[in-house]
């Protein structure tokens, strides 16, 4: 499989609005219908794009 990724810093705002798809760790947090749509959409063949949140938990 072969693609591109692009990293782009988005509001805490559009997060919070929805349609991301949250991550943490291994654990999906939410967006899976997204998610599940962008990854259908790759399997046959089209572009797909998703807006993936990362959570990085920091000790301090």
């Amino acid at each position: 499989m072969s693609g591109r990724i692009s990293v782009t810093i988005i509001p805490l705002e559009q997060v919070q609005a929805g349609g991301c798809v949250v991550v943490d760790g291994e654990t999906l947090l939410a967006g899976e219908k997204a998610w599940v749509d962008c990854v259908n959409k790759t399997v046959q063949g089209s572009k797909a794009k998703v807006v993936l949140v990362l959570l990085q938990r920091t000790d301090g």
